[in-house]
């Protein structure tokens, strides 16, 4: 709820302020949202991530101020993949996940793929990537660039071309 904050002590409060958590009003920026922790690679929680419930015309997707920092993945049985799924968002990651694809990592929208991104596909010993961005032309390009990116990190790529229009989530509900 909106007024959850008055609830809080002084301390806690002005920590949730501090990090952008909550507004210097003390209402929560994450309200109406459902909310991920992202993580470093060795599991921290660096940041924290909303999607909205409800869309809005503004923006759906929330992120902490600051520097994008953590990422939000799946793994399956181990720590070292050969194969990852990529997509753009959060909520493309969990409709991947859902489907059996046990291997994912999100992307920071289709201009966010990070050193840290980077990091972690080395990490993990990826040898191939499979880039599951959206089917418009945004996502189009960015799975071009990607490609060439992955290709000068020696990792293979293929692209899955989407229906105009379609995101994973929506292609697989």
């Amino acid at each position: 709820p909106s007024d959850f904050a008055s609830k809080l002590d002084a301390e806690t409060r002005s920590k949730l302020i501090e990090i952008g958590f909550l507004n210097e009003y003390g209402k929560p920026l994450f309200k109406g949202c459902v909310v991920f922790a992202l993580r470093d690679l060795d599991g921290q929680i660096q940041s924290l991530y909303g999607r909205r419930i409800k869309d809005s015309e503004t923006n759906n997707h929330i992120y902490l101020p600051g520097e994008r920092k953590g990422l939000f993945s799946f793994l399956g049985a181990s720590f070292d993949c050969e194969t990852v799924y990529i997509c753009e968002s959060v909520i493309d990651g969990l409709a991947l996940y859902s489907k059996g694809f046990k291997d994912v990592l999100s992307l920071f929208g289709v201009n966010g793929f990070s050193p840290l991104h980077e990091e972690f596909l080395k990490a993990h010993k990826v040898k191939s990537v499979v880039l599951v961005l959206d089917g418009d032309r945004a996502g189009r390009e960015a799975s071009f660039r990607l490609k060439s990116k992955l290709k000068e990190l020696e990792v293979e790529s293929y692209i899955v071309e989407l229906p105009e229009g379609q995101d994973p989530c929506s292609f697989l509900a």
